[in-house]
């Protein structure tokens, strides 16, 4: 168990929300607590680990050091899967450790935590966020969160961009929910990076 854990923490969030579903749902949540708790690894036994799965895993070469960074790491992870999952995952993490799942959440942003952004952070985030996908991701949001994307726009671009969310008309949740995970993942790589803050209690 501890192995995978390693394992899954080198991997791309995606990747790891794909195979955690192969899990049974009870080694889920432990899976999660191992990998919160693991310590920086040495680049020798990413090696020695990368020659009994040459076959079936690649791992990125030229490692200095590795850290998992834990909590930061699992509250990413749980992004990458469906709402379902993500409040099985919470819920089994809550019974093993009450502690944990108090940290993981202080560090998940959703769609709605937009508004825990400033206006020079939603404008930093505009520049790579396109009106096509602001439509898709701002159809049936919370009139805040709306309104908080419009107020740092041109007004001649907040009324197009209005417009264009009207003409969409019914819209599929898949569409919605892909818009709104890409602009997430760009929250983040911001954040990562010191271009934007979220404010978090």
């Amino acid at each position: 168990p501890q192995a995978s854990a390693l394992i899954l923490s080198l991997t791309p969030p995606d990747v790891f929300g794909r195979v955690l579903q192969y899990l049974p749902e009870e080694n889920q949540g432990q899976m999660f607590e191992r990998i919160a708790q693991l310590k920086p690894v040495s680049p020798n036994v990413i090696d020695e680990m990368a020659k009994v799965l040459k076959k079936d895993l690649y791992i990125t070469q030229n490692i200095n050091s590795i850290s998992p960074e834990g909590d930061k790491k699992i509250a990413h992870m749980l992004h990458t899967l469906d709402r379902t999952t993500e409040k099985t995952i919470l819920k089994i993490v809550g019974k093993r450790s009450p502690t944990l799942l108090q940290r993981i959440e202080k560090l998940m942003f959703v769609f709605e935590d937009l508004v825990q952004i400033n206006d020079r952070g939603i404008q930093e985030l505009s520049k790579y966020v396109s009106n096509e996908k602001w439509k898709f991701a701002l159809k049936g949001a919370p009139a805040h969160v709306t309104n908080h994307i419009l107020n740092n726009m041109s007004e001649r671009a907040a009324t197009i961009l209005l417009e264009d969310i009207e003409d969409l008309g019914v819209v599929k949740a898949s569409l919605i929910q892909e818009a709104r995970s890409e602009i997430i993942k760009h929250v983040r790589n911001l954040e990562d990076k010191g271009k934007l803050i979220v404010r978090r209690s």
